[in-house]
């Protein structure tokens, strides 16, 4: 039993002492403070003034543009359609900024007959989408023919040999 008691006079004494560490730990904490304050070297970021935030406003309001014309593969407009995408991509710096956006923007603006041109283009992810260049040239040779071209070409398959068209005659002919 003296051991017990033994035993809780030392548990006792210990638990006093940390009262007291307890007790004291405020006026630590506020002598540490003051000591570090004192001899602590001034960080670089401590004294810079926060550098001002700059906000670019454009003085002019985006140009309204239309939108093009659904484009269905009449070559005497051909030129209308690529002019209208021009100012898109003149206007609009930020969103056209590569070949690729532009060709899309073209792209999505085919109709009917038309629409079918780039399809297997698309589909296979063909170099000639990330060409503005290569993409107009071929686009250019498929659609863009000129008007004398297309009246002649008219001329000629209305053209008749007997009771038949040119295109039949000519095939049925060659024996």
């Amino acid at each position: 039993m003296e051991e017990v008691l033994a035993a809780l006079q030392k548990l006792k004494g210990e638990l006093q002492a940390t009262c007291q560490d307890y007790v004291n730990l405020p006026g630590q904490v506020h002598t540490l403070t003051i000591q570090s304050t004192a001899q602590a070297t001034p960080l670089p970021w401590d004294h810079v003034p926060p550098t001002p935030v700059q906000v670019q406003v454009s003085a002019e309001p985006p140009l309204p543009l239309s939108a093009p014309e659904r484009y269905h593969g009449d070559p005497q407009r051909y030129n209308q359609l690529i002019m209208q995408c021009q100012l898109h991509f003149i206007t609009k710096p930020n969103i056209f900024r590569s070949a690729q956006s532009r060709t899309a923007f073209v792209i999505s603006y085919l109709g009917g007959d038309a629409a079918s041109w780039p399809t297997p283009l698309v589909t296979k992810d063909d170099a000639i989408l990330y060409s503005w260049d290569t993409f107009l040239e071929e686009f250019g040779k498929i659609f863009n023919r000129k008007a004398a071209t297309l009246i002649k070409d008219r001329e000629l398959l209305a053209l008749r040999q007997g009771g038949k068209d040119l295109v039949t005659y000519v095939t049925t002919s060659i024996d």
